[in-house]
């Protein structure tokens, strides 16, 4: 079950501009959040992002205003409690032709609500003991003023997600300076000689919700990190805010065998992120 709302001016609606900047330009932001009874368990953490992209791309002040009353103001028939999974989409809405930002400027914000996924973890067994990914062609470029933003330019993922092999779950993304950034659509943290570390996002990548929530929950430090690092890696572990946590089981010819002690600790983080839901 899926339902598309849009609300522009301050009213709900089915229609989407042509004239829209996030169509022709990218010029907006999104969430992609799982949901629990109509709440939005991970809201700060969304909410924090998403701020950090307002002010980045120098949206209104007043935008996260502008979100907040529409979330509070949603049609009786279409309430969060009725599905399990919301994209919320925000763009700087229409204008003229041209790069320029529009002034005044009237965001425009679309709900895309559906049912989550499972949870990837409960999908494991001793035949699937994790994800298979391989080591993704296609390289990011190095933006800081982007960097850690959920954006709406997504072509590097759409190309990255072209080039996956039968039998990937997922991809390994470097930057143009061979550095590991991260998964197409996910984040990565690994367990190398007794320490858990993630890549840092300074240039390039998405800070992803579940990213956040588990460098709150564990002592893990932010790092640079080599291909040949990862493939040295004890264990690897890949995250997003629908998929939960889930281990990797093999890296094009590497394969990982995480201790029971390792794999105690992510299934408990993981077990603990259902609870809020």
């Amino acid at each position: 079950m899926t339902r598309v709302l849009c609300r522009l001016a301050g009213q709900w609606q089915d229609d989407w501009p042509a004239t829209d900047r996030g169509l022709h330009y990218g010029d907006g932001l999104f969430e992609t959040m799982r949901l629990s009874a109509g709440r939005i368990p991970l809201w700060p953490l969304h909410q924090a992002r998403l701020q950090a992209g307002i002010t980045a791309l120098r949206f209104p002040s007043a935008t996260m205003d502008d979100v907040l009353q529409a979330l509070e103001t949603l049609p009786e028939s279409q309430r969060l409690d009725r599905y399990s999974a919301v994209k919320l989409l925000l763009s700087r809405g229409t204008g003229p032709r041209g790069y320029a930002i529009p002034e005044p400027t009237a965001i425009n914000l679309q709900l895309h609500l559906f049912d989550a996924p499972q949870w990837r973890w409960s999908g494991l067994s001793a035949e699937c003991p994790g994800l298979t990914i391989g080591v993704n062609p296609v390289r990011l470029g190095r933006q800081p003023r982007l960097a850690g933003l959920k954006h709406l330019n997504r072509l590097e993922q759409v190309l990255a997600r072209a080039e996956f092999q039968p039998g990937w779950d997922e991809s390994l993304m470097l930057d143009d300076q061979e550095q590991v950034i991260e998964g197409c659509y996910s984040n990565l943290i690994i367990r190398r000689g007794g320490q858990w570390l993630t890549p840092s996002l300074a240039t390039s990548g998405v800070n992803g919700v579940v990213r956040q929530w588990l460098l709150q929950q564990l002592d893990v430090t932010v790092t640079g990190l080599s291909l040949d690092d990862i493939k040295q890696a004890d264990a690897l572990f890949m995250s997003n805010s629908l998929m939960g946590i889930v281990p990797v089981a093999r890296m094009d010819t590497t394969s990982y065998a995480p201790t029971s002690e390792t794999l105690d600790v992510m299934r408990a983080l993981q077990t603990r992120l259902e609870s809020l839901f």
